[in-house]
């Protein structure tokens, strides 16, 4: 560090102080500057700060990865979470039924990821049925991601810097 180790911080009080609207990689915290603006998309709460988190269910509920990232576009954070499962379980996962944030991703490795969307006129009704137990199965992350923030403080983090983001996913997940 500097001169009694106050340069960083000085650094970052400038960052706060030259920053405006239109500027990238803005400072939201003082405390926390690792913090990033994530749009939701949402009407009734279009952002969120802090980090964006990845969490793969099985087809039971049970949590087999979850893993923080910054604020990355959802189809990049598949590699890390399917790696972590993988090492963590020593299971491959053939198929992944993901929301449409994850659009644009067709297949990682051998597994594929697969999106809803409105049936081929050429599927079968087996086919038809198959694909629409998996989707509603896939909404079923939906309460476990709520429970998480709720009753396992996956909402609010107390731990220090991206370190910490990622400690606090463990810590809610396990």
């Amino acid at each position: 560090g500097g001169r009694n180790g106050y340069e960083k911080m000085f650094e970052l009080y400038y960052r706060v102080l030259s920053q405006n609207r239109k500027s990238k990689n803005k400072v939201y915290s003082l405390h926390e500057p690792d913090v990033v603006c994530i749009s939701k998309g949402k009407e009734h709460k279009k952002y969120e700060f802090g980090n964006k988190v990845s969490i793969l269910r099985s087809w039971s509920g049970l949590i087999l990865g979850a893993c923080s990232f910054r604020n990355e576009y959802d189809g990049h954070t598949i590699q890390k979470t399917l790696e972590q499962t993988q090492r963590m379980t020593g299971k491959h996962i053939n198929n992944l039924a993901a929301d449409r944030g994850y659009r644009g991703v067709k297949q990682i490795g051998d597994t594929k990821i697969l999106i809803p969307d409105v049936p081929k006129a050429k599927d079968t009704y087996y086919q038809k049925r198959k694909r629409h137990k998996l989707f509603c199965k896939r909404a079923g992350i939906e309460p476990t991601i709520g429970h998480l923030k709720e009753d396992y403080r996956l909402s609010r983090n107390f731990y220090k810097g991206v370190r910490g983001d990622a400690i606090n996913v463990l810590l809610a997940a396990a």
